[in-house]
């Protein structure tokens, strides 16, 4: 029993481009052979922008609970409950629908520990933050009942 096997190669898609096409799967030895001075240049300043991303990101992480944040939580509480007792919405209005508020959310959530490779931002307003909003009403309420108690009472 003989079996003849034949390799099937699948040719690449070709791209429709201005130029002409040199390698589609080029070796990266090929690569660094054909690098231009300015190729060279804008790899020294992403690795020289590297340091800043990263900086930017343990900012980020706050946010999230990762690195020490009682100054943003004390914001955060302020924030919201301002807005509690100005009756808005926590998280501000939207246009959308609620379906595409839930999709925006479910596809920036958490987005921001991947910006490294593709930059995605929340720029839908919508309630889905992950948060227990309970707290922001509570404590609304706590600084609204001491206020009142704090007037002296005219009879």
């Amino acid at each position: 029993m003989t079996t003849d096997q034949k390799s099937m190669t699948v040719p690449p898609k070709r791209a429709n481009t201005d130029y002409p096409l040199i390698d589609s799967d080029p070796h990266l030895r090929r690569v660094f052979g054909y690098a231009r001075p300015s190729d060279y240049a804008v790899g020294g300043g992403m690795a020289a922008a590297s340091p800043l991303a990263f900086w930017a990101m343990e900012r980020v992480d706050r946010f999230y609970g990762f690195t020490e944040n009682s100054r943003e939580v004390e914001m955060d509480m302020r924030e919201m409950v301002g807005k509690v007792k100005t009756g808005e919405p926590l998280y501000g209005s939207s246009s959308v629908s609620s379906y595409l508020q839930g999709v925006a959310a479910r596809n920036s959530r958490y987005s921001e520990l991947f910006i490294h490779v593709l930059p995605w931002f929340n720029l839908v307003n919508h309630d889905q933050h992950g948060v227990d909003t309970a707290k922001y009403y509570q404590q609304a309420e706590r600084e609204l009942e001491s206020e009142g108690s704090a007037r002296p009472s005219s009879t």
